[in-house]
């Protein structure tokens, strides 16, 4: 049944926002007809949508259960559109909701989102329009602050998913199965500036999302409520404190446990045999079988396996011959870009591997400092640091190694705030040398690497495969003053120190290319903090949270597990990985996705870490 609206007022196809609304929220009861100031959170939403220009019609969806009779009532009582219909088959409700207004395009928002900005819902609907993609949406990245998000889609790819859907997921959250099928012409806009290293959260689930949406209004709403996301911006730029308010809180939470409802994945195959091709996010082992990887090479895939642009110009080179040696002109070009990301890194040197990078910045800290010990710090925090220091002596150290991860160390300590920035003025201290080993986060975090996103600046940056996304390649870059005298004549004939095949110079330039021209770094964020925020609230569901969890950042995070009375800790991170790995997912205790992971890869990985937890806590797993 369908009450209220206003009439399309254009001769173009019909636009309705479909606003889902239900009182049931687990984490936050009623939450939709609490008060925000003067109105409640629902119509604070369907003011701000009424407001899109681009939008004809607004309907609130909301369910037949008798606890959202007071949301059906509401709306009545406030000319609100209202359509009621299944609790649980979410998609099926949206879809009655919008063959019931005439509906042509929809505009999905949630009931949740009291700081929508009508603009940004313009923007969305308008890229829609040209007519070039089947969905349009803003959230694929968070370069908005997440409570902004909008999808727009046509009446016909809704059903089309209303009929095709079968996973509980699917069902329950409407745009899943739209934006995980390759089939679909999916379209993105994205905010001017990238905001999604921020994780600015103005939506609504838990008590501290409401007091800090409350807070936002109490300081910018004049009466009308027209402030928007540029207001708001500003409001956090004077009080930075307000993003305090709600900071932590897992996003997406209630889509990862609406996996727990599916059936569990039986394993495929035990014992894989060894991996021999790989293409985009999957590699085959030498039996044909299939599996997604999260292995990456070490992390060193970051494009995906096969990446086409990288492909062709490694072949191209190959073409050439099989030459090799330096001064090569495609070291200039590479080490051009480079300079260009890392800007203290005016030189760069280029060997065959990741290893003999580490060796060269090894041999050049010792002649630049006239000392012999190069230490590595496995530990994340500055005690332990210190320790190993003062166990030296104050003129022996020359350098000091610190791969930037984010990951904690071997005592399974998170990295402390300040480490790196303490590990470089120890350094400083003690004239040593400090080397960033991003062999494996170059890129990952930052085009400029770890370094720019942690913001420190290192003596020396060692580079791995990972410069030319997989490809044989090592790089330790510096000032140009720091390498002029790294590589004497002698070194270059030792075999470590060979300059690398043209063929990987050539990868390497294609992959900066790619890595500067596409979203790759903020798509690693995205899925990536997926799975590690999936797998940390599957643990949770399953009485697992203080034995299992996943830490890091986004692009790069470790799976630990602690001791149990399941066994001790490294028994069972061996026991999970193989289990994974039975079930199509190849990986190690780190998880690194590439640019070739889609939602559809991310999901179907966080459904085989449902099965395999729910098999540790039912004691079931072998």
């Amino acid at each position: 049944m369908i009450a209220g609206g206003k009439a399309c007022l254009t001769d173009k196809k019909k636009v309705v926002a479909i606003i889902q609304a239900r009182l049931g929220s687990s984490r936050l009861p009623g939450k939709v007809l609490l008060s925000i100031g003067a109105a409640t959170m629902l119509e604070r939403v369907v003011q701000r949508v009424r407001r899109a220009r681009l939008v004809d019609q607004v309907v609130v969806a909301t369910t037949v259960a008798s606890q959202d009779d007071a949301v059906a009532a509401f709306c009545r009582d406030h000319g609100i559109a209202v359509f009621r219909g299944s609790e649980d088959d979410v998609l099926d409700r949206y879809y009655q909701a919008a063959t019931a207004t005439g509906a042509q395009v929809i505009v999905r928002v949630t009931s949740d989102c009291p700081l929508l900005d009508p603009e940004v819902i313009d923007r969305v609907v308008a890229l829609y329009g040209q007519g070039d993609h089947d969905y349009v949406a803003n959230n694929f990245r968070y370069t908005y602050p997440q409570g902004l998000d909008t999808e727009v889609f046509s009446l016909a790819v809704l059903a089309q998913a209303w009929r095709e859907a079968k996973q509980p997921a699917e069902r329950e959250h409407v745009t899943p199965y739209l934006r995980s099928r390759a089939r679909f012409r999916l379209g993105e806009v994205v905010h001017e500036q990238d905001l999604s290293q921020r994780n600015l959260r103005w939506t609504v689930d838990e008590p501290a999302d409401l007091e800090f949406v409350r807070a936002v209004y109490a300081r910018l709403d004049q009466g009308d409520a027209h402030f928007g996301l540029a207001d708001v911006l500003a409001l956090l730029q004077r009080e930075p404190a307000l993003s305090a308010m709600n900071a932590g809180i897992v996003r997406h939470a209630g889509y990862y446990l609406s996996l727990t409802k599916e059936k569990p994945i039986a394993p495929v195959w035990r014992r894989p045999a060894p991996i021999e091709r790989g293409q985009g996010c999957r590699v085959w082992d030498s039996d044909g079988h299939r599996y997604l990887d999260l292995d990456l090479n070490a992390a060193a895939v970051i494009l995906g396996h096969h990446h086409p642009a990288v492909t062709e110009a490694a072949i191209e080179a190959l073409r050439a011959g099989a030459v090799s040696g330096p001064a090569h002109p495609l070291e200039a070009a590479v080490r051009d870009s480079l300079s260009t990301l890392i800007p203290e890194a005016s030189g760069a040197l280029f060997v065959e591997t990741g290893a003999a990078a580490e060796q060269l910045a090894t041999r050049l800290a010792q002649r630049r400092t006239g000392r012999s010990e190069v230490l590595r710090c496995r530990e994340t925090d500055s005690d332990a640091l210190g320790r190993l220091l003062s166990s030296r002596g104050a003129g022996d150290i020359a350098a000091l190694i610190i791969e930037p991860t984010g990951l904690p160390g071997p005592s399974g300590r998170e990295p402390e705030s300040g480490f790196l920035a303490g590990a470089r003025a120890l350094c400083q201290k003690r004239g040593a040398l400090l080397i960033l080993d991003e062999r494996r986060t170059a890129f990952r975090y930052a085009l400029g690497g770890a370094r720019a996103h942690f913001g420190i600046t290192a003596d020396l940056t060692l580079l791995g495969p990972s410069l030319a996304n997989g490809y044989p390649i090592g790089a330790v870059l510096g000032a140009a003053s720091l390498l002029d005298p790294a590589v004497t004549e002698a070194d270059a004939q030792d075999e470590p120190f060979r300059a690398p095949a043209i063929f990987a110079l050539a990868a390497a330039r294609a992959t900066l290319q790619e890595l500067r021209s596409k979203p790759v770094v903020g798509h690693l964020w995205e899925q990536g903090g997926r799975l590690r925020d999936g797998f940390n609230v599957l643990a949770a569901h399953y009485g697992l949270g203080q034995m299992a969890r996943s830490h890091g950042l986004g692009p790069l995070s470790r799976i630990v597990f602690a001791d149990s009375v399941h066994g001790d800790g490294r028994s069972m991170t061996t026991r999970f990985v193989a289990a994974c790995r039975d079930r199509g997912l190849w990986l190690s205790d780190v998880q690194a996705v590439s640019f070739s992971h889609g939602q559809e890869d991310t999901d179907q990985i966080q459904r085989i870490y449902r099965t395999v937890l729910e098999s540790i806590a039912t004691g079931e797993l072998p």
